[in-house]
């Protein structure tokens, strides 16, 4: 293959890819390499996997749902909203402890 052929060819690679650049959480990613790895799958293959059943389904391949102590979580707050607080440093929280109020 001539050098003209390599470039063609390269040039015309680069027309049908784009590239993709995210930020994500260090540890979720390193966790998620772990997995990727174990079932031999690079981040690459990963995602262009789930951008095509995106495109096959017309929608994300996957439920997405709160796990059941996101859900705890949420109620705590939503009831708890409304409950008067103060913020502290460590030091005036320790001295808060040590309070005799009885």
């Amino acid at each position: 293959m001539s050098i003209i052929s390599e470039v063609l060819i390269m040039a015309t690679i680069e027309k049908r890819t784009k590239r993709l650049q995210v930020q994500i959480d260090a540890e979720l990613l390193q966790q998620a390499d772990i997995i990727l790895d174990s079932v031999g799958l690079t981040q690459k293959a990963a995602l262009t996997a789930f951008y095509k059943q995106l495109v096959i389904q017309g929608k994300i391949p996957f439920e997405l749902q709160a796990s059941e102590k996101d859900k705890a979580n949420a109620r705590l707050l939503a009831v708890t909203a409304d409950i008067p607080s103060v913020k502290m440093n460590k030091a005036e929280f320790e001295d808060w402890l040590e309070e005799d109020e009885y």
